[in-house]
């Protein structure tokens, strides 16, 4: 067990880790909106004919769209997300541990059982969503795109330098998992 003592770097750090993954999230559940019309949706009642307006809705009757963990909305729509499962699945297990478990069991007040150094977990899940979200961003940017040329409609699009490095970001997220395919498949 590591000697930890949380301090007001550590809360900072924690409190920007849950921000990012909840924006992380929300850009996931805005994504899987889209795809209620989809076999996978099927799979689960409480997907078919989702709506971004009923998924984002704060009606009452809507609640149990809210209802879905992440990580039901990552199994299920996992390759309809553009997005790679092994990513997806890393991403909800470390927010899985952030979010629910880092003070019950990975680092209480008696010490880290399970994080030899948590600021540099907080730190590294930090970096590793911003490049998700990144990445996320990109695809949304390319999916923009590609609706304006089938509607014919290229001449109304603006992208900034900002969208331009996060659709880099996108294709790098892209070529890593095709080359962890690859790899798995030569035995590397």
């Amino acid at each position: 067990m590591a000697n930890f003592t949380p301090d007001e770097d550590y809360f900072t750090l924690l409190g920007m880790a849950l921000d990012q993954a909840q924006r992380v999230e929300f850009a996931l559940y805005g994504l899987a909106s889209h795809l209620g019309h989809t076999e996978n949706a099927k799979k689960d009642k409480r997907f078919v004919n989702l709506t971004a307006k009923d998924f984002l809705s704060a009606d009452p009757a809507k609640r149990a769209l809210r209802k879905a963990t992440l990580g039901q909305l990552c199994r299920l729509f996992g390759d309809d997300l553009l997005l790679s499962g092994e990513v997806l699945d890393s991403f909800v297990e470390k927010r899985n541990i952030i979010v629910h478990e880092f003070f019950r069991e990975a680092c209480t007040p008696k010490g880290c059982y399970n994080i030899n150094n948590p600021k540099q977990y907080l730190l590294d899940f930090i970096k590793n969503v911003r490049f998700l979200e990144k990445a996320i961003s990109g695809l949304l940017s390319l999916a923009i795109e590609a609706a304006a040329k089938k509607e014919g409609r290229t001449d109304e699009l603006i992208f900034t330098q900002r969208d331009e490095e996060n659709r880099k970001t996108y294709e790098l997220l892209v070529l890593i998992n095709k080359f962890k395919n690859y790899s798995e498949k030569i035995d590397v």
